[in-house]
């Protein structure tokens, strides 16, 4: 399909297959999901919020300004799961926790998975 319609209607279709796909599996469509105007990083308890302000303020002078956005972005995303599966700041990040992560289903493609898990690897890494 994607050769035959416009990149944007692909992109909405797929979002779309997503939210029925979460549907189908917890009977609900989780607000991360939705087009709505609060930012994943405005969803974070401020627990989450204060441990990725840190990080991000290290890697600020490293990383282009679009990279600093996209790592907020991304790693708000697996805070969010973060949260759902109990783990409300870095101090409560386990090993259970992180295959618990690896294994969730995040209701995107494995591509996406890969790079929301890659950027929160360097997160988890400066925890360390």
């Amino acid at each position: 399909m994607k050769g035959k319609i416009p990149r944007q209607r692909c992109m909405v279709w797929n979002q779309y297959m997503y939210q029925l796909e979460e549907m189908a599996a917890t009977g609900a469509i989780s607000d991360r999901r939705l087009y709505l105007n609060r930012s994943n990083y405005e969803k974070l308890p401020s627990t989450w919020k204060k441990d990725l302000d840190s990080y991000l303020d290290d890697c600020r002078s490293r990383y282009t300004p679009r990279t600093w956005e996209l790592t907020r972005i991304y790693c708000s995303e697996v805070l969010l799961f973060l949260s759902d599966i109990g783990v409300m700041d870095a101090k409560g990040v386990t090993y259970k926790a992180i295959t618990e992560l690896v294994e969730i289903n995040m209701y995107c493609s494995v591509e996406s998975k890969a790079v929301l898990l890659r950027y929160t690897a360097g997160m988890m890494w400066f925890w360390g």
